[in-house]
C-alpha cells in the first residue's frame, strides 16, 4: 500500500523524521522494516486481506447501488487494476519488492471469489448468468472448513470479514457459480452472530432474509451514537465490550 508522503503529517501523522519520535505508531513500523519511503511515497508492506475485504465490499455495493456511468467506469478500472495486480503476484498482497511483512497476505477463497465475481460484473455485465462465471471449491466443502464456524477460537474481527464477504457474494450472485453455497454460508455465519446484537451484522443479514433487526441491536447503534465508548473499531469486538471502560474518548463510527 502506497501513501503520498507530501503533507502526510497533516492528514495521517506520518513523516519520515517525526515518525521516529517516541511512541509514534508509524515509527514502530519503520523499525520493523514494514514501512519505508521511496519516490515521494511511503510504502506500507504489512497489507493483509482485511484491507482487501473492505475494498471489495465497498466497490461491490457501489457497483450494485450507484447507477451512474462515470462511477461504474471508475469502479471497473479499479477492479481491473486490482485483480491484474493480484494475479501477477499469485494472489499475494506483496509490495513491489516482493515483501509482505505478514502471513495474512493472501485472500481466502471466499474473498478471492468475491473479487473475481466483481471483476466479472464490471468487465462483462452483459454476460450475467453465462458459463464464464468464476467458482470456488470452498463452497462445496463448507462442513470441512471448521475454522470459519468455531466461535470459541475465531474473533469478532474475523467474523466481520466473513460477513462482509458473504454480503458481497450475495450481491454478486449472478456473477459466480456458487449462489446456493454462498446462501448456506451466510445463514451459517448468521447463526453464530445473531446473539451478538451487533447492528452491522444485523443490517447485512436483514438485507437478505427480511428478518427485523433486534431491539437490542438498534439500542446498541443508538447508544454508540450518543454515549462515550472505549476507542477501537466497532467491528473488532462484540457490543457488550464497547463500553467496558469509562473513557470519554472519541472513536470511529459504524
Amino acid at each position: 500500500m502506497g501513501l503520498p508522503a507530501e503533507n502526510s503529517w497533516e492528514w495521517i501523522q506520518y513523516d519520515r523524521v517525526k515518525s521516529l519520535e517516541a511512541n509514534n505508531g508509524w515509527g514502530k513500523l519503520i523499525d520493523r522494516g514494514q514501512l519505508y519511503q521511496r519516490d515521494g511515497y511511503a510504502f506500507y508492506t504489512r497489507t493483509t486481506q482485511d484491507q482487501l475485504c473492505g475494498i471489495v465490499f465497498g466497490l461491490t455495493i457501489a457497483q450494485v447501488v450507484v447507477d451512474d456511468a462515470s462511477v461504474r467506469r471508475k469502479i471497473a478500472e479499479i477492479v481491473n487494476d486490482l485483480i491484474n495486480r493480484l494475479r501477477a503476484t499469485n494472489w499475494s498482497l506483496e509490495d513491489q519488492t516482493g515483501t509482505t511483512g505478514t502471513n495474512a497476505h493472501k485472500p481466502d477463497p471466499p474473498l478471492r471469489l468475491a473479487l473475481e465475481a466483481l471483476h466479472h460484473a464490471t468487465s462483462a455485465p452483459k454476460l450475467e448468468g453465462t458459463s464464464d462465471r468464476p467458482s470456488s471449491r470452498f463452497f462445496h466443502h463448507l462442513i470441512l472448513n471448521t475454522a470459519y464456524y468455531n466461535r470459541s477460537i475465531t474473533r469478532t474481527f474475523d467474523w466481520n470479514l466473513h460477513a462482509m464477504t458473504a454480503h458481497s457474494l450475495m450481491l454478486l450472485r449472478g456473477h459466480h457459480l456458487e449462489a446456493q453455497g454462498v446462501e448456506r454460508w451466510e445463514k451459517t455465519i448468521w447463526r453464530f452472530l445473531a446473539s451478538d446484537d451487533n447492528p452491522h451484522f444485523a443490517a447485512m443479514h436483514s438485507a437478505w432474509s427480511g428478518a427485523p433487526i433486534s431491539n437490542v441491536a438498534w439500542e446498541n447503534l443508538q447508544r454508540r451514537a450518543t454515549d462515550d465508548y472505549y476507542k477501537f473499531f466497532s467491528w473488532e469486538k462484540d457490543p457488550e465490550q464497547w463500553w467496558h471502560l469509562p473513557m470519554p474518548t472519541e472513536g470511529p463510527g459504524l
